[in-house]
């Protein structure tokens, strides 16, 4: 019943008191509270009532914030509130992992929510959509007087500043700045400003980071660019990745060839296609670390350097294309020396594909011949 006639006292003569429309844009929700319980709401209209700010229908601020008037209530994107040019508190907003239904303007929750600020990327922004500090109420117009020759002069009106976001930015050095990750234009005496205007560290190689609107505004508002003025486009959250370069697979199999011709394995092909690889930026270097043998074919692992620095690997497996002798086949073995040339039948004893290396034994003479 208090809470009706509050409610009531408001609606028919409370506006002396004040409202000030106000939204969360954003996941985050305000919070309310009342006998002993926690209301959850996108939007309100905020009242003074005995001392603190809060509905008309009694539910107050968490945590609770004083205010002697309604006076110039302000409320920042931060959350930072201020009567009359004084800084009051700040209001603390709720996040869920899933939406809550305040279709109906109040909505309580069983689920414990996570408290942040304003301003940060899992809460949103508050946003002031009206004020109003008095009734307002019609009248007749009043009669104006026609004036000659004294209109003043057109009020040139403050140039905008867009900026358009782009989905992915792929950035080469360490700090990410608007002018990054975003396409600006501004007069010429906030262009450099915003150009550099710092948002946060570059990720990792291989990593992405998010930079939502949210922050751009509190980094805007933080060198004072007036947010009335600027029109933000693009992606709600844009994509910012470290700049690589690419490492094509044909790359590491061109390494992994000549690593193994090196150490005498010929006539290689790869049976395990795979992706690229993306490396830093700088020079480029792969090194054949190691050849493996086993019944399988050889595995070639190789390095990939940049800069004189180890940044990762892969391996190639390959076979060898060469032809596969049979161990006990009969060959023709030619041995040439100078100009003599002498021809012998033997017997394959070894061989091993991955060099094409065979050893023959000869027929007549029981000898050991071990050649290509």
């Amino acid at each position: 019943m208090l809470r009706f006639l509050t409610a009531l006292l408001i609606g028919l003569c409370g506006l002396s008191y004040g409202q000030l429309q106000v939204r969360v844009d954003g996941p985050g929700y305000f919070r309310f509270f009342s006998k002993g319980k926690v209301f959850y709401a996108k939007s309100a209209n905020l009242v003074v009532v005995d001392g603190k700010i809060g509905l008309a229908s009694g539910e107050t601020l968490a945590p609770g914030l004083q205010a002697d008037q309604f006076s110039n209530l302000t409320i920042e994107l931060d959350g930072e509130v201020s009567v009359a040019g004084q800084t009051v508190g700040r209001i603390v907003l709720a996040s869920f992992e899933s939406e809550l239904d305040v279709s109906s303007g109040l909505a309580s929750s069983a689920a414990r929510p996570r408290l942040g600020s304003p301003g940060e990327g899992a809460f949103g922004v508050i946003r002031c959509v009206s004020t109003s500090q008095k009734p307002v109420q019609a009248h007749a117009p009043k009669p104006v007087a026609k004036k000659t020759n004294l209109a003043a002069p057109p009020i040139k009106e403050r140039a905008r500043t867009t900026i358009r976001l782009h989905d992915l930015s792929a950035i080469d050095k360490e700090t990410i700045t608007l002018g990054d990750v975003g396409e600006i234009s501004a007069e010429p005496a906030v262009m450099k400003t915003l150009q550099s205007l710092e948002l946060g560290q570059t990720p990792p190689l291989n990593v992405d980071r998010i930079v939502d609107r949210t922050r751009i505004m509190v980094r805007l508002k933080s060198v004072g660019i007036d947010l009335a003025h600027v029109d933000l486009l693009g992606p709600e959250r844009a994509k910012v990745t470290r700049k690589g370069q690419k490492v094509g697979y044909d790359q590491f199999v061109q390494a992994g060839r000549e690593g193994a011709k090196a150490k005498g394995y010929m006539d290689l092909e790869p049976t395990n296609p795979g992706p690229d690889m993306n490396a830093p930026i700088g020079k480029l270097e792969l090194v054949t670390e190691s050849v493996n043998v086993s019944s399988e074919g050889l595995s070639v692992l190789i390095g990939t350097y940049v800069d004189g620095k180890r940044f990762n690997s892969r391996t190639i497996k390959c076979r060898s294309t060469a032809v596969n002798l049979r161990l006990g086949t009969v060959v023709t073995v030619t041995v040439k020396r100078n100009s003599l040339t002498v021809q012998s039948k033997g017997k394959i004893v070894k061989f091993d594909q991955a060099t094409g290396q065979a050893t023959v034994q000869i027929i007549d003479t029981g000898a050991l011949l071990t050649g290509k």
